[in-house]
């Protein structure tokens, strides 16, 4: 019973606390209504946008895996992440 007064307590504040910052949400929806028309207008540019920070973050995430492979303890374990993280990169790289 205690944790549902809690919840509703701080639930309470937190929308007490934007409510002073309701513009900023406003601008927000009106800039991504903005930008989702731009994207919209050119979809070919949108596209590659998309796929360019995918690849982007599948290549890193790559990266971090390799560096992790190196921290684990066992040959099984290593070969696993590493192969993984091969993959990964390569395939971020492709992309």
């Amino acid at each position: 019973m205690t944790d549902t007064l809690n919840t509703n307590a701080s639930l309470g504040r937190a929308i007490h606390a934007i409510t002073g910052k309701w513009g900023w949400f406003v601008a927000l929806g009106i800039g991504e209504l903005v930008l989702g028309g731009v994207a919209s207008v050119n979809l070919m540019a949108a596209s590659l946008a998309s796929v360019l920070v995918i690849g982007a973050t599948m290549a890193v995430a790559g990266i971090f895996q390799i560096v992790h492979a190196f921290s684990m303890h066992g040959l099984r374990g290593f070969l696993f992440w590493l192969l993984a993280g091969i993959v990964y990169a390569a395939a971020g790289a492709i992309i």
